[in-house]
């Protein structure tokens, strides 16, 4: 192993969102938008177009379906070749296999990152992985190391629990196999139209930015268009430093671990708000070897 001493940029696809050679969970509750926007995702890194995400690098993309018929998708494709000003009819690479798992399709995904030399595997979805029990370590650990075995970049999309939607449905250890994890979260604004925000919630090689929001205009048929806006404040129904604020004062020094077990808040979400906020301080204790933090 060599060491790189020049301070080499992260090699982003999509900055943010997809690092080079690394894996990317894309999570939010469904119906918010996540299958649109992977496609959104792969479309534009397959034909390099910046037009809605900031793309650093053009890859081969393959997509690989395992969650609708292909008629479906073959539509959505169209749209959203339109959404980005490109041919209606340019073509993706795809795997369509509704009714499979990832596992049951791995051979294939291998075959194709060989045959057409591909920077980035798209998978819909974790549901659909193969995994007998997505809470247990091993089944996840398994399906990471699917992921990771491809030797390229990968993105899954993830969904939550019923009754949370601040972190991925299942084991922690998904996330602490992924280099980055993304939360989408979408709000109706008008008939047709709707914000969605991305917002890194982890980001091992980084430092997560603030969440970015498009306004998706649909039709009966799907998407119709996207722009950027600024309106994703609205679309951040809970403060997590208050959430967290509230929390220490009630239960006085806790560590991140402590506060996101009762908060049901994400742990990176919570060490980004404890280091960044003027508000919280770590007060030089630990619990075992985790560090305490309280609120001014």
């Amino acid at each position: 192993l060599i060491p790189d001493t020049k301070d080499t940029p992260i090699p982003f696809l999509i900055s943010p969102y997809i690092v080079e050679d690394s894996g990317t969970i894309f999570f939010g509750p469904p119906g918010r938008g996540k299958s649109w926007t992977a496609m959104l995702m792969a479309v534009s890194i397959d034909s390099n177009s910046a037009l809605v995400y900031n793309v650093k690098k053009s890859v081969p993309v393959l997509y690989v379906n395992l969650e609708r018929s292909e008629a479906s998708m073959s539509r959505r494709l169209a749209k959203v070749n339109t959404a980005l000003g490109l041919d209606r009819n340019r073509r993706l690479k795809a795997i369509n296999l509704r009714g499979y798992t990832l596992t049951d399709t791995i051979d294939a995904i291998k075959a194709g990152v060989l045959a057409y030399d591909l920077g980035l595997v798209i998978v819909d979805s974790m549901s659909r992985s193969g995994a007998t029990d997505l809470n247990s370590n091993v089944d996840s650990n398994q399906i990471m190391n699917l992921l990771n075995s491809l030797q390229k970049s990968w993105m899954i999309i993830a969904h939550t629990p019923r009754d949370n939607d601040n972190h991925i449905y299942g084991s922690i250890m998904q996330e602490a196999a992924a280099d980055v994890v993304v939360g989408i979260r979408s709000k109706p604004i008008d008939i047709g139209k709707m914000y969605v925000t991305l917002r890194v919630e982890k980001a091992n090689e980084f430092e997560a930015p603030e969440a970015e929001a498009w306004e998706y205009t649909m039709n009966t048929y799907g998407l119709v268009s996207v722009a950027k806006t600024e309106e994703k404040l609205s679309l951040n129904s809970v403060d997590h430093g208050a959430t967290i604020q509230q929390y220490l004062v009630e239960h006085g020094e806790s560590t991140t671990v402590e506060i996101a077990e009762a908060t049901k808040i994400h742990r990176s979400t919570i060490s980004t708000e404890l280091n960044n906020s003027e508000v919280f301080y770590e007060t030089g204790n630990k619990r075992g070897r985790a560090k305490l933090y309280n609120c001014r």
